[in-house]
């Protein structure tokens, strides 16, 4: 428990660099190293020696593994350790692929640009010198150009250390007032100092690193340390400026050439960074700006097409990274550790349905009658993580899985269902859920399709005359029904029959309702009713027109039929050919056909116990 106890003491001193070596002015001759306090305490806890130890061990960072596919927002964990002087500072940077450029989100804090793209990206600003972009490297190709430079927005206000990574190869064959430098920090884009900011300079004639400060457009330089770089050979630069503590350092190849802290620093301001360089030719491989972060931390990172977002591309194959993020870490003894990097790969759009889902196999179907249920759809589309599988369910709307479940199918885009028993004349929709490598899905539906009786049950019948004498009233009754093995016949006057064309004979006058009722073999019924479908008169007490003297007129009529008879008239009944009563009327002498389609009708005259017909003719 001491143990832990004295360690995390030594920690505390070193970050408020009260035991530290002060390291205001470090130079690559200055031996490298931080005093830390080899502490033993007596029995009366008092330190009674220390002693100064070398740390020349980089420290140590990773990147917990993430799922492969990202669809929003996510974390990332960086873990990070160094087991002599601990963490000072980590870093860490997201960057993205927009199909044809690598970049990063400057409004986010971050930078990169590999200069891998056919020409010069629209996020530098050229302001003096000829630079070019081919075969992977920004090129400066004017050795005559004294001072030429090339700018671009950087957000550098969102954390307290910004690190700055660049790659660069002078070329020709004398270092004659050859020089490079990168200014950062700067407040302004145009002025040719960048306002006020920071910036430092290579004079590879001299060997000498040097560091300036600009205020109001004007530099001075603050310190210089010997460094030597060589012609035609490439170095990695590393600046890490410490926005708060007004602290810089500069790294040759992850090796600390010197540092310097402005006493009063900027704290804000910092809106652009920019490449220099004097009368040389020059490329550069690649730029990069880090954000500081705390170390061992979970940090979200944005995806989605927002200016917000750290990562505003999608993945333009299911093989090839949408982004990356990196994280580098420096310890109390100032080494740095290598580059960690996780792939990123991001797809937040849902896959392009397919054009259709039709109800069958071969052509889309509105009916379907039989087993099995078959399905077929059109290709989906991912251009981004690909398509993984389809599902297909059945239901009874759009979307539904109620009938049959979702149902992985793989890659085939047709599919056979042998559903539970469905419901006759009941609709029933088919539905696909395309499903690309990140997860996302979307569903598309048929139209649907009515599921009906491959043998349904027709009930009809007719019979021998429909219109008889009470004197000779019997009928023949044919059934017409389909897919029918057993009938039950109701003829209304109480009497039925179970034989399929029955005969019967009626023993009264009257209208009756005859009724059929059909079933399959599955015992499924369906039933027919027509009413008043047989007239059976009293033809005993039919008088001939002229004796009776009975008149019917207009006829042809439009709106009413009048008649005339000597006697009281009890009922009146108009019937059409069929038979059937289409209106009648009681102790009236008139029959109101308004309501009457144009046609041939029986005009049916009963008077106490005679019944008198006559043909009339409905014209309107």
């Amino acid at each position: 428990m001491r143990k832990n106890f004295l360690s995390l003491i030594i920690t505390l001193l070193i970050s408020a660099e009260l035991i530290a070596q002060n390291i205001s002015n470090v130079s690559e001759e200055e031996s490298k190293q931080i005093k830390l306090v080899n502490i033993n305490f007596n029995t009366d806890n008092k330190i009674n020696n220390n002693k100064i130890l070398n740390d020349n061990t980089p420290p140590i960072t990773n990147i917990l593994p993430i799922s492969p596919w990202q669809t929003q927002d996510f974390d990332i964990t960086f873990y990070d350790s160094d087991a002599e002087s601990g963490i000072q500072k980590a870093y860490y940077q997201v960057i993205e692929y927009d199909g044809i450029d690598w970049g990063a989100n400057a409004k986010k804090g971050f930078l990169g640009d590999n200069f891998d793209a056919p020409s010069i990206n629209n996020r530098w600003n050229i302001i003096t010198g000829n630079w070019t972009q081919q075969n992977g490297y920004l090129t400066h190709t004017d050795s005559t150009v004294y001072k030429s430079y090339i700018n671009t927005y950087l957000n550098q206000e969102l954390s307290n250390r910004y690190l700055y990574e660049f790659e660069i190869r002078i070329l020709g064959n004398n270092k004659t007032d050859k020089r490079f430098g990168f200014y950062f920090f700067s407040s302004d884009s145009l002025l040719e100092n960048g306002g006020n900011g920071y910036f430092i300079w290579f004079r590879l004639e001299t060997n000498k690193l040097e560091f300036y400060k600009v205020t109001n457009d004007t530099f001075t330089k603050t310190y210089e340390v010997s460094c030597t770089i060589n012609l035609n050979q490439w170095y990695n630069i590393k600046v890490i400026h410490d926005r708060i503590a007004g602290k810089i350092w500069v790294y040759v190849g992850n090796i600390l050439k010197g540092a310097w802290q402005d006493p009063q620093p900027y704290a804000t301001g910092g809106k652009y960074i920019s490449l220099r360089t004097g009368s040389c030719a020059a490329q550069f491989n690649q730029i990069k700006a880090y954000r500081s972060r705390y170390d061992n931390a979970t940090y979200t990172i944005g995806v989605g097409n927002d200016i917000t977002k750290d990562l505003r591309y999608e993945s333009i194959n299911d093989s090839t990274v949408a982004g990356k993020i990196k994280s580098i870490v420096q310890d109390n003894a100032d080494n740095l550790s290598n580059i960690a990097v996780c792939d990123v790969y991001v797809d937040y759009t849902p896959p392009i349905s397919p054009s259709y889902v039709w109800d069958g196999i071969d052509y889309d179907l509105d009916t379907i009658s039989t087993y099995p249920i078959t399905t077929k759809w059109g290709q989906a589309q991912d251009p981004n993580s690909g398509i993984h599988h389809y599902e297909v369910c059945l239901g009874r709307y759009p979307g539904d899985n109620s009938i049959i479940n979702w149902t992985n199918v793989g890659l085939n885009n047709n599919f056979a269902f042998n559903p539970p028993n469905l419901t006759y004349d009941s609709i029933y929709y088919i539905s696909v859920k395309t499903i690309n490598n990140a997860g996302l899905n979307t569903i598309t539906s048929s139209d649907g399709f009515v599921f009906t009786n491959p043998f349904p049950i027709i009930i009809d019948f007719s019979a021998s005359d429909t219109l008889l004498p009470l004197s000779n009233a019997t009928v023949h009754f044919f059934q017409l029904c389909q897919n029918v093995n057993s009938y039950i016949w109701d003829f209304g006057d109480g009497i039925g029959s179970l034989e399929p064309n029955p005969i019967h004979t009626y023993t009264a006058p009257g209208y009756y309702t005859v009724k059929l009722i059909g079933c399959n073999m599955q015992n499924e019924c369906d039933s027919l009713i027509k009413t008043n479908f047989i007239h059976v008169y009293d033809n005993v007490g039919i008088y001939n027109y002229d004796q009776q003297k009975v008149y019917i007129y207009p006829n042809p009529a439009k709106n009413i039929i009048n008649i005339i008879s000597e006697q009281d008239i009890k009922e009146i009944l108009l019937c059409d050919i069929q038979g059937h009563v289409v209106i009648s009327t009681t102790n009236s002498n008139s029959l109101d056909v308004t309501n009457i389609s144009n046609g041939i009708y029986q005009c049916i005259v009963k008077i106490d116990n005679k019944i008198i017909t006559k043909l009339v003719i409905i014209d309107k």
